[in-house]
């Protein structure tokens, strides 16, 4: 796991833990506790992660590229830099519109 294997006080890029690879979907999980899993999450443009939903609330974090979002009925797209919080139980599902890297925290 990520955080038994990074040094302490050392900068680091999160593009450079996971980087995407071509037409393939990548994770990482970066922290599983009991209360909370945080997980880096790579894929390819025109990839997806079909309709699925979950107990706990997902935030997710877009480090790069672009992804469709869909919760229940509504499309979000994200962007670099940008974040949403998907409620427990919401069905969702990504499209990497280009290839992309997020952080998923799960609470």
């Amino acid at each position: 796991m990520f955080l038994e294997e990074q040094a302490p006080k050392e900068v680091f890029r999160w593009s450079e833990v996971l980087p995407v690879k071509e037409g393939e979907f990548t994770s990482q999980p970066v922290l599983l506790q009991t209360e909370v899993d945080a997980l880096l999450i790579s894929l390819d443009g025109g990839q997806k992660i079909p309709a699925h939903e979950t107990e706990k609330t997902a935030i997710l974090t877009f480090l790069s590229g672009e992804a469709e979002v869909t919760i229940d009925d509504d499309i979000y797209t994200l962007h670099e830099g940008e974040a949403i919080i998907i409620p427990p139980h919401a069905v969702h599902a990504l499209y990497a519109v280009r290839p992309f890297q997020m952080m998923l925290v799960k609470r």
